[in-house]
């Protein structure tokens, strides 16, 4: 029954990866000729160099980590690194998880950090987008690999307590409360994470606000306020989103686009994202979420066995924190097959809102020059090959959203 899952599994994802790569791959074809019509040549060339090097970094850094943790799990450092966790636990399985884990996000972290130094300090500044001074940056890296341990370790200890304890079905024990964490980040984002970054405020121009919250009242929403983040002190990027959940929920918008575009491209971005709040996509992707997390759960309980006998660790107990290299592996190559179907998702659900903002702001000439400052001030690839598109992009290619914005 198993076999038969799996099998199956793989043959829905094989299915989906043609027939979706294959959709892209026709759209990219046909719109190719019309990207020079929008924008100068030197712009395209400038953004495709910026977007061929942001994905070089990621991929030197996915490889290093992928290269440790194969380290961790064949090389000699394995029992030398796991038998002083065991000996420090004295015995008692969650600190020896806890410890495990500690050891495991700090090597990660010491990894990772080079690449995200390049590629979040040198590579901004390089292309005139960064304002951070180094010290602002460490301080951020340092918030955010905090944030990630405050979550991630009570996961992990959890998850090898589970596995102890009930060897044979720990995957969907861990699933329940992976997701219940999950609810509550989604819920608790936007006042308890999201202001260790930024400041965040009421729009300063009351008569302006009082007209976007009359756009979110034509869509039939109540917004209680429109907030603007600071993002202007960290770099000169344009965004705005929509988070939280339940009482939560807000629109942000970043100052770099209050500040610096037309008014009404400032609305136009404020009807997509209501959009996304008409169309429930936070709770979907929450739900979408959860599912990932089962999913890759029982994948886990399946694999972790043939893994065990493949990586020469049958002395390794249920629970034991010598697994930890392993399971992060398992969950890392899960994650890779699951991106593609991620942003799938995510593409449609983006499509539906710039859809839902154009039939809000009745405007499709703004909604395109929005999309068009977007692109310049971000210094986005207009339209990048399909397979990257495929692999990489959450949003439909720029072009894309362009052209459905004109109705084809």
């Amino acid at each position: 029954m198993r076999i038969a899952l799996v099998l199956g599994a793989a043959v829905a994802y094989i299915v989906f990866a043609v027939l979706s790569y294959r959709e892209l791959s026709r759209e990219t074809a046909r719109l190719e000729a019309r990207v020079q019509e929008r924008f100068d040549p030197a712009f395209v060339q400038k953004a495709r160099d910026y977007r061929r090097q942001a994905l070089r970094v990621s991929w030197a850094r996915d490889a290093a980590e992928a290269l440790v943790l194969l380290l961790l799990v064949f090389g000699p450092i394995h029992r030398a690194l796991f038998s002083t966790v065991a000996r420090l636990a004295g015995g008692r399985p969650w600190v020896e998880g806890a410890l495990g884990g500690l050891a495991l996000l700090v090597v990660l972290a010491l990894i990772g950090l080079p690449f995200a130094f390049y590629r979040g300090y040198v590579m901004e500044h390089a292309y005139g987008f960064s304002r951070q001074s180094l010290g602002a940056w460490f301080e951020d890296f340092g918030k955010a690999w905090g944030v990630q341990l405050a979550i991630g370790l009570p996961l992990v200890v959890f998850a090898l307590e589970m596995m102890r304890r009930y060897p044979m079905d720990w995957w969907w024990r861990t699933g329940l409360i992976a997701s219940g964490v999950m609810l509550l980040l989604v819920y608790l984002a936007p006042v308890v994470i999201e202001p260790l970054f930024f400041d965040f405020k009421r729009l300063d121009d009351r008569a302006w606000e009082e007209k976007m919250l009359g756009l979110a009242g034509r869509a039939g929403l109540s917004v209680e306020g429109v907030w603007v983040a600071d993002a202007s002190r960290r770099s000169t990027k344009k965004n705005a989103y929509f988070t939280g959940l339940g009482s939560t929920k807000r629109i942000v918008l970043f100052d770099t686009l209050v500040d610096g575009s037309r008014r009404g491209d400032v609305e136009g971005v404020l009807a997509h994202e209501l959009g996304h709040w008409k169309h429930r996509h936070t709770l979907k992707g929450v739900v979408l979420g959860i599912v990932a997390v089962f999913i890759t759960a029982y994948l886990a309980q399946l694999a972790l066995p043939v893994a065990l006998r493949v990586a020469g660790g049958g002395a390794l107990t249920p629970g034991s924190a010598g697994l930890l290299p392993l399971l992060g592996l398992l969950v890392g190559l899960a994650g890779f097959f699951a991106t593609p179907v991620e942003n799938a998702l995510s593409r449609r659900m983006e499509a539906q809102a710039d859809a839902f903002a154009v039939r809000l702001a009745g405007d499709p000439a703004t909604m395109v020059r929005m999309e068009e400052d977007l692109v310049r001030s971000n210094l986005s690839d207009p339209l990048p090959p399909a397979w990257i598109e495929w692999m990489y992009s959450s949003h439909p290619a720029p072009l894309k959203r362009i052209q459905a914005a004109l109705g084809g």
